[in-house]
């Protein structure tokens, strides 16, 4: 069964009167994700150190056949911090 999961954690600080520091963390990951598999993917004529050897196909097969399959995953993380202040010389955009 597809599903992902989410973890964040952030935190925020004020600093004197008119600033503020803060930090952030994000991770997903997803698993079991459907996607496509090729059950007739290009296969190279030689050992693979020829970038130009055209890859061919099964010939018992003709056109292209795909299956859905639930074995995709991704994982995503950032990290991020912004430091913000009422005065324009102190402001600093945010980075990740």
């Amino acid at each position: 069964m597809q599903h992902s999961q989410e973890y964040s954690i952030g935190y925020e600080r004020q600093v004197g009167g008119s600033a503020s520091v803060s930090a952030d963390y994000v991770r997903i990951a997803g698993r079991d994700l459907l996607m496509t598999l090729n059950l007739n993917p290009g296969l190279r004529d030689n050992d693979g150190l020829d970038e130009h050897a055209a890859p061919h196909q099964n010939p018992n097969f003709t056109a292209a056949s795909a299956e859905l399959v639930n074995t995709g995953q991704t994982t995503t993380t950032r990290c991020s911090w912004r430091w913000t202040s009422a005065s324009p010389r102190l402001q600093h955009a945010p980075w990740s």
